[in-house]
């Protein structure tokens, strides 16, 4: 549990499961979408996580009870700082 907001962690993890690559930007990138995950879901909510092998790869899924991201910022969500040049154009 995520103390202070109260919120829900759950993880479900296949076994056996090995990842190839730079240990230092996994962790960076899977922090990084844990961290999101938990910032926009309210008190009370919940984020759940799952890694499941499909095949010779790896699925790593986040799921939480946050606002979500909205249809017209999803062919987006991929551009290097999309969310700061949004939220910038918003205040002006």
């Amino acid at each position: 549990m995520v103390s202070w907001k109260k919120i829900q962690l759950r993880a479900q993890v296949d076994e056996d499961i090995f990842v190839g690559g730079d240990r230092d930007w996994l962790e960076c990138a899977v922090l990084n979408l844990l961290d999101n995950a938990i910032k926009f879901t309210p008190e009370g909510g919940a984020v759940d996580v799952s890694v499941t092998t499909k095949g010779r790869s790896v699925q790593m899924d986040f799921r939480d009870t946050g606002i979500g991201i909205p249809g017209e910022a999803l062919p987006h969500v991929f551009e290097r700082f999309y969310a700061r040049r949004t939220f910038a154009l918003k205040r002006i």
